[in-house]
C-alpha cells in the first residue's frame, strides 16, 4: 500500500494494490454503486433549441454539395425520404463506380459531419435548468454514481464550470486524453482533496475531442482534449471526434479508443448494484445496445422517457424486456427533480 501526501494538508490518500498468485501487483479500480446512462432525450430536456434528428437537415449551407445532394434526394424519393437513413447513406457508402463518385462522397461525408457539429455546437442548457442540473451533479458525487452518455454535447461540462464559481467541480472522462500538442506547456492538475469529480464516459465522443491524424481509425494516442473556449487556431476548422447519429455507427468505432472506453464502462456496470437510463428508450436502430444492456436486466431499475404517442409503445416494449425496471414517462427534468429532493 502506497501513500500520496498533499503538500498543503496533513492528509494522505491510500492507493491499494492486490497481488495475483504469481505475485504480480495490480491497482484496484474504483467501483460505483450506480451507473446512469444518458441518452438524447436527456440533452433535449436540458436545451429546448437542440435540433431533433428529423430537423437536422433543414439549415444546410447554401451552394454546398450537401445541400444539392439532400435536395435532389427529397425530389426523387418524396415521402420515402428519411433524414436518418439519408445521413447513414452518406456516411457509410463504400462501393463507388468511379473515382469521381468516390471523391464526391468523401466531400459529402466531411460536409455532413461539419453540418451536424455546426447545428449543435452553440446549443446551451436552458437557464431555468441550470439549478436542477447542479443538484443532479452534486447528487451523483454524493451517491457514488457514474455517468455514461451517448451524447457529445458539452452541457455537463458547462454546468460543472458554473458550479466551479462556488467550489472546484471537475469532469473526468475515464480515459487518459492527450493535451494540445501545439501548446508549449502542458496543463498539470494539482491534487485537491476538496474538489468534486464527476466521471463521465462519453461513448460516442465529444465536441472537445479532436483527432490529430484525421485517420479513419480511432486510436488512444491520436485523440486530444481541447478546451471548448480555447481551441487552437490549427484545429478551429476541424470537426471534433464523435460518432454521428446514423444506422452505421460501427464504421466509426475502428481503432482501440472506443474499445477501451466501452470496456471500462462494462467493468463499472459489472461491479455496480444498479443501472438506470435517463432520456434513452433503446431505439430500434440501437439493437446492439439493447443486446448488451439486456444482459444486465436484473440491475436495471429505472428507465426515463417522455409522454409522446411513440413513447407509450416504447414503454410497453421496455417493460417486457426489463421486467425489474420502472419505466417513467415524466421526462428527464421531472425525474431528476424528484430524485434530488
Amino acid at each position: 500500500m502506497d501513500r500520496i501526501y498533499n503538500r498543503n494538508k496533513c492528509i494522505s490518500l491510500e492507493i491499494k494494490y492486490n497481488y495475483n498468485s504469481n505475485g504480480m501487483g495490480y491497482v484496484i479500480m474504483k467501483k460505483y454503486k450506480k451507473v446512469i446512462v444518458l441518452g438524447a432525450g436527456f440533452s433535449k430536456s436540458l436545451c429546448s433549441s437542440m435540433p431533433l434528428i428529423k430537423d437536422l437537415l433543414e439549415n444546410i449551407e447554401e451552394n454546398s454539395l450537401l445541400k444539392s445532394f439532400v435536395s435532389g434526394a427529397k425530389d426523387k424519393l418524396y415521402d420515402y425520404f428519411d433524414v436518418e437513413n439519408c445521413v447513414s447513406y452518406i456516411l457509410s457508402r463504400k462501393i463507388f463506380f468511379n473515382d469521381k463518385e468516390d471523391i464526391k462522397f468523401y466531400t459529402l461525408r466531411k460536409e455532413m459531419l461539419k453540418h451536424i457539429y455546426n447545428e449543435m455546437k452553440d446549443c446551451e442548457p436552458d437557464e431555468d435548468k441550470i439549478e436542477i442540473m447542479g443538484k443532479f451533479l452534486y447528487y451523483c458525487d454524493k451517491e457514488n454514481i457514474l455517468l455514461v452518455t451517448f451524447n457529445y454535447d458539452l452541457f455537463i461540462e458547462k454546468i460543472c464550470k458554473k458550479l466551479c464559481e462556488k467550489e472546484k467541480f471537475i469532469v473526468k472522462y475515464g480515459i487518459k486524453l492527450n493535451q494540445d500538442p501545439y501548446q508549449e506547456s502542458e496543463r498539470v492538475d494539482g491534487l485537491n482533496l476538496n474538489e468534486k469529480n464527476i466521471e463521465l464516459l462519453k461513448l460516442h465522443g465529444s465536441f472537445n475531442w479532436f483527432s490529430m491524424s484525421k485517420s479513419d481509425n480511432a486510436d488512444i494516442d491520436d485523440v486530444i482534449l481541447l478546451e471548448q473556449n480555447d481551441i487552437n487556431e490549427i484545429f478551429i476548422e476541424d470537426v471534433p471526434f464523435f460518432v454521428p447519429m446514423s444506422n452505421t455507427k460501427h464504421k466509426y468505432f475502428a481503432g482501440d479508443f472506443y474499445k477501451l472506453l466501452w470496456k471500462k464502462m462494462k467493468y463499472y456496470i459489472d461491479n455496480a448494484e444498479e443501472l438506470d437510463f435517463i432520456g434513452y428508450g433503446f431505439p430500434k436502430t440501437d439493437f446492439d445496445n439493447l443486446m448488451l444492456f439486456s444482459f444486465y436486466k436484473e440491475k436495471v431499475k429505472n428507465i426515463v422517457i417522455s409522454k409522446t404517442t411513440e413513447d407509450k409503445e416504447t414503454k410497453r416494449r421496455l417493460e417486457k424486456i426489463f421486467s425489474s425496471a420502472r419505466v417513467h414517462t415524466d421526462g428527464a427534468i421531472k425525474y431528476i427533480d424528484k430524485i434530488t429532493k
